[in-house]
């Protein structure tokens, strides 16, 4: 295996240091924001490079090993040319937590499949050809790119593809061959797809019907089709389909699917995709069960932190994965920040340096993780073990750059002299 980073993608203001002058006025850029990386892995099995896009979650670099993430994946031409799109929803979402930080791919040039017959749904031709190695390219994702996304990025087992139009045939094809390699598929734009066939004899919507069960039966695996209004207005073909895959739901639920199936309104094709998401990921992550009021779980009876890790043991059961609490969150109480400062306040010091430790056990790479525990510590009469933690808070705060990392040394001085 072997991956090569060809560029930074997706970046805001380029140049460090560009200037240009308008009106006499001068402007700098200084900084660049860069939200993806653009690269290839080599292949052992298919012996080609595979060429994606990578997103990952914001806070990724700040938290531990503990914390893992879901995998959305978008195929094709249409994932590269949308990735964009999907990562700035993803972002949104995880950053208000209606969803969980999640990594995004685009697998830019598909995945792999055999010769597509479409049976009339394309009247400019008869079949789709065949697209490299599909016999090895599901391989090639389990014995090398998913091991490799968990290794180096903390993937999860929770994974996602998206087919959009004309690269939905991939994820079909996966869907029909291979289940459990994705635990959830959505498609859009893609009713004109499931009247084709892999097999002269019987198109992909009577294959869906007789799908094997699962292995995985406790969580069930969504199957999410959805079209613009306006297609299904446009292409009667589309809309026979559309409907006609609605009578197999209760079918593909005893296999573990669940089959939602959707038409977008006032929407025209692509146009579809961010509400078709949108959907999905408030489908999955109901805003009742992801999206905690920490003060809630502050009142009740015992211990906070006791009451926070069972809140999300329950919600990770429910979901499939493990789900650790936000250790902070922009503008927002409902974190570990706030609930330990919430603590202090209220007198309950030794709480609050629970869960400010927490924090900063799940954000080891925080500087002000460290710095809220050490300043409890301090207040707690431990000395030793809140300069040890502070001098810790320095060092990340140095190699961050962190604007006020002139306090953080302010505070060192006094709690020396201190000490003297």
């Amino acid at each position: 295996m072997k991956l090569i980073y060809l560029i930074l993608a997706a970046t805001c203001f380029c140049a460090t240091a560009l200037a240009t002058t308008n009106n006499n006025n001068a402007v700098t850029f200084e900084s660049e924001i860069t939200i993806a990386k653009q690269g290839k892995f080599h292949s052992k099995l298919l012996d080609e490079d595979i060429p994606f896009n990578l997103y990952l979650p914001k806070h990724y670099h700040l938290q531990s090993k503990q914390h893992t993430y879901p995998v959305i994946f978008i195929n094709g031409a249409h994932g590269n040319q949308f990735f964009h799109a999907v990562t700035g929803l993803v972002e949104f979402y995880s950053r208000f937590e209606r969803m969980p930080e999640s990594i995004v791919i685009s697998l830019n040039y598909s995945g792999h499949y055999p010769e597509i017959n479409t049976n009339g749904m394309w009247t400019s031709r008869e079949v789709i050809d065949r697209y490299g190695k599909p016999e090895l390219f599901n391989q090639f994702m389990k014995q090398e790119l998913l091991p490799y996304l968990t290794q180096q990025y903390r993937a999860n087992d929770k994974r996602m593809i998206i087919g959009v139009s004309g690269s939905s045939i991939y994820p079909l094809y996966s869907l029909l061959n291979d289940s459990d390699l994705f635990s959830d598929y959505v498609f859009l734009a893609s009713s004109d797809m499931i009247g084709m066939g892999f097999d002269k004899n019987v198109d992909i919507i009577e294959q869906l019907a007789s799908l094997p069960q699962k292995n995985n039966i406790k969580h069930k695996s969504l199957i999410y089709l959805a079209d613009a209004d306006d297609d299904l207005e446009k292409n009667q073909l589309s809309a026979k389909n559309h409907q006609r895959i609605k009578q197999y739901k209760a079918d593909l639920a005893k296999a573990g699917f669940q089959l939602e199936v959707a038409s977008i309104e006032n929407e025209r094709h692509y146009d579809a995709l961010l509400k078709t998401l949108m959907n999905v990921f408030e489908l999955q992550y109901p805003e009742s069960l992801w999206a905690p009021k920490y003060r809630h779980l502050e009142a009740q009876p015992g211990n906070t932190l006791a009451n926070i890790d069972a809140f999300y043991q329950t919600l990770s059961e429910q979901v499939g994965f493990t789900v650790l609490p936000r250790g902070d969150r922009w503008n927002s109480v409902n974190n570990l920040r706030h609930t330990s400062v919430r603590l202090e306040r209220a007198g309950k010091l030794e709480q609050a340096l629970q869960v400010a430790n927490r924090w900063q056990q799940d954000w080891p790479y925080s500087a002000e993780a460290k710095l809220a525990t050490a300043k409890l510590m301090k207040k707690l009469n431990q000395q030793d073990k809140a300069m040890l933690v502070l001098n810790k808070a320095i060092v990340l705060a140095t190699e961050q750059q962190v604007a006020n990392l002139d306090a953080y040394i302010d505070l060192q001085k006094t709690w020396q002299s201190q000490s003297e």
